[in-house]
């Protein structure tokens, strides 16, 4: 059947990923400006936030992915996944491995698909080592954002849900690429480059951000003839 030309009775649902080292409340500029429109979830990653006491032993970042997998197959209705840095990638993973159809969209801030080098994936880790030690937090949290492969690597011009993707034109230079790296390989994928911006722009330029959401969603609506917004009917 082609959903595309049927009505959903669902609306959107936006479910937000932070990056590593910081927690859900990272999003508070966007629950404020979007959450009166769209039902919306938020969680922290292992470690993080609220569940800074749950250290992770034996994780890497596909089992972190297999979590925001479960909250996506719990959720009733269309999914647009929103992911910032570590959770923008977590994002890319979950769309790739989903073994359902209900992720419609992504939005991708600051963030990049891993790498097909070895070698890279043993220098990422070991920068999360480093970041783990240099954020004062467990030496064990680094492992929610350990790499063992390069399947987003190799797969990203797999996904065929619509994308958008967000860069600060003043952020680290492995974003900028790895950002122009999802946008040239996707197909489809808008990529927004906001000036003044570094890698926290969800935070730094909330309304440029919230706007591009918001448009995005909307577009992705008005293909899908998806349910538009939150009301009161049944």
């Amino acid at each position: 059947m082609d959903t595309s030309s049927s009505v959903t009775k669902d609306p959107v649902t936006l479910v937000f990923t932070h990056g590593f080292g910081d927690s859900g409340s990272s999003w508070d500029g966007q629950l404020a400006a979007l959450s009166a429109k769209y039902p919306v979830k938020v969680w922290d990653l292992p470690g993080h936030g609220d569940r800074h006491q749950e250290l992770p032993e034996g994780y890497d970042i596909a089992s972190t992915t297999a979590e925001l997998d479960s909250i996506v197959a719990a959720t009733v209705g269309p999914v647009v996944l929103v992911g910032h840095s570590v959770g923008g990638y977590i994002s890319l993973r979950c769309a790739l491995t989903m073994s359902t159809a209900s992720v419609v969209g992504l939005v991708l801030i600051s963030a990049g698909p891993g790498f097909r080098s070895a070698a890279k994936i043993v220098e990422w880790n070991s920068k999360m080592d480093r970041l783990t030690t240099a954020l004062a937090m467990p030496s064990s949290t680094s492992q929610v954002a350990y790499m063992s492969d390069s399947l987003v690597a190799e797969r990203i011009s797999s996904i065929v849900c619509p994308t958008l993707v967000v860069r600060g034109r003043v952020d680290h230079e492995m974003y900028l690429r790895g950002s122009g790296h999802i946008a040239e390989n996707v197909l489809g994928a808008e990529l927004l480059d906001v000036a003044d911006a570094g890698h926290n722009l969800h935070r730094s330029h909330p309304r440029e951000v919230n706007t591009a959401i918001d448009n995005f969603v909307t577009r992705i609506i008005d293909t899908r003839r998806i349910r538009p917004q939150l009301d009161d009917s049944t």
